[in-house]
């Protein structure tokens, strides 16, 4: 129930310090945030990204903390106050323990990578309600059993609340739990006690660098979900650079468990060949153990066919045979916010996705230009404030090589100056002046894009997808892009 490669958990001391803490785990909720304490709580104390909680003991004493527990030299010899090493990453199993959560009719399925984590966790819920069986999701757009998904502010949530939502869903009785499972999540040890019974890696792409450093740091995160304990499969995308590296890794460790491959241009377990993408889907020929079938999907994109084999590779894993794929795969729809589109006659193909990292951007904008149209295509997108600053440059250079024309617009500017943060993209193009434009707020840059656009023309609105605010200095305030293109198309087509 924890990371293989982590040696930092010593199993002997939890022990311990769960046989002292007694009756107190049962009874007692367990508490990272000081402002939660209660007179029923177990505080525990540890230094996080932004604060160190050890600095806020006297207010959960104040609150009524029945328990402390903080990060630091092993001690259990005070009553009511004890110290353990790695607190952080002992946090989630404390939890997992409490909750004495049991999951002998329910897997869980942990998708990581860069690009695609949402739609594969998506897409498994939707063959599962197909199928007649209880989904449940932690990810991006909501945890819940699938459809009805609460916002959880993050990808993964923090080590309590994952374990509170494993234990949910396993007295709802939920037959396959999906989440998606992010490098922080994996570096801060919010999943450890969870125990995993698949592992997908998609790929791995720039993101994420203000807070790794590196891609070597970035990778090594990843890869901590590959070396679980009890884990039954892996799917790995073999296309990509890191899937191929993490492929070759697993073989060489020899895992008892079975590694999967898929690709659409290596030679991999599961191919995708003779593809054909139009606007309105996909269709290629599955190939799988020496057997061929020919499947036409509802998802638009390249990238997305990649992502269908990832979710093909855990259906085969958890039983499907070859020849159920076909009806199960016609089920699913686009995931709201990855390859969204509003399709208009006499108008322009409006596509909304959530690419906002320099890979993501370029594939949809390839993918794109493979799509049949006779006019040209327009790219609005802007990058955002508090996050990696590095890939703005790389993104404005993408957008503009790629896109006919390309508007650099704001995101989330968060705490930054917007206009700060466009002269970093812009930063990244040269010689193109007659291929972009900026226009610092949103909503006129979409209808910037909207008045220019001709009917075979397509815009891509890149970079928040799904999300349905945007954030300024704090503030969030409602923002839809999929519902402001739509309202802008509404008041175009009524001047025509």
């Amino acid at each position: 129930m924890y990371s293989l490669i982590d040696s930092k958990i010593d199993l002997s001391k939890i022990s311990q310090l769960v046989v002292k803490l007694g009756y107190l785990l049962k009874e007692c909720d367990l508490q990272i945030d000081s402002r939660k304490v209660g007179a029923n709580s177990i505080f525990c104390a540890y230094k996080g990204i932004s604060s160190d909680g050890r600095d806020f003991i006297a207010n959960a004493r104040q609150s009524g903390a029945r328990c402390i527990i903080q990060d630091g030299d092993f001690n259990l010899s005070e009553a009511g106050n004890y110290y353990i090493e790695n607190l952080r990453d002992i946090v989630g199993i404390l939890a997992s323990i409490k909750n004495q959560i049991q999951f002998t009719d329910c897997l869980i399925i942990g998708v990581t990578g860069t690009n695609g984590k949402t739609s594969i966790t998506q897409w498994l819920a939707q063959v599962g309600s197909t199928l007649k069986k209880k989904v449940a999701i932690i990810g991006t757009l909501g945890s819940g059993i699938y459809p009805d998904l609460q916002n959880t502010a993050a990808t993964t949530p923090n080590p309590i609340i994952v374990q509170d939502l494993l234990a949910e869903f396993t007295y709802r009785l939920a037959n396959w739990i999906a989440m998606e499972v992010s490098s922080h999540a994996l570096d801060q040890g919010r999943v450890n006690g969870t125990q995993f019974h698949y592992a997908v890696f998609t790929n791995l792409t720039q993101d994420h660098l203000d807070y790794h450093q590196d891609m070597e740091s970035y990778y090594l995160a990843k890869k901590q979900l590959f070396f679980w304990q009890n884990l039954r499969g892996a799917i790995i995308n073999i296309d990509d650079n890191y899937g191929k590296r993490l492929y070759h890794e697993l073989n060489q460790f020899k895992p008892t468990y079975r590694v999967m491959s898929y690709a659409i241009e290596a030679d991999a377990d599961i191919v995708a060949k003779n593809l054909k993408i139009s606007v309105i889907g996909s269709q290629f020929t599955l190939c799988y153990n020496n057997q061929s079938i020919n499947l036409n999907l509802k998802t638009v994109g390249l990238f997305n066919i990649y992502n269908v084999l990832a979710l093909i590779g855990v259906l085969i894993n958890l039983g499907y045979k070859l020849g159920e794929l076909v009806e199960l795969l016609a089920a699913i729809h686009p995931v709201k916010g990855r390859m969204e589109t509003l399709i208009f006659e006499n108008k322009p193909l409006i596509v909304v996705d959530y690419a906002h990292t320099p890979d993501a951007l370029e594939k949809v904008l390839i993918n794109l230009r493979q799509i049949e149209h006779s006019g040209k295509l327009y790219c609005v997108f802007g990058c955002g404030g508090n996050r990696d600053s590095g890939k703005r440059p790389l993104m404005g250079k993408i957008a503009v090589d790629n896109a006919d024309y390309t508007i650099i617009t704001s995101d989330n500017p968060r705490n930054e100056n917007p206009h700060h943060i466009i002269e970093q993209v812009v930063a990244g193009i040269s010689g193109s002046l007659d291929k972009y434009t900026s226009e610092v707020n949103r909503k006129q840059a979409i209808n910037l894009a909207l008045q220019m656009a001709q009917a075979n023309d397509i815009v891509l609105i890149a970079g928040k997808g799904h999300e349905e605010y945007q954030e300024i200095n704090g503030i969030k305030e409602s923002f839809s892009d999929i519902a402001i293109a739509q309202e802008l198309l509404t008041i175009k087509g009524s001047d025509s």
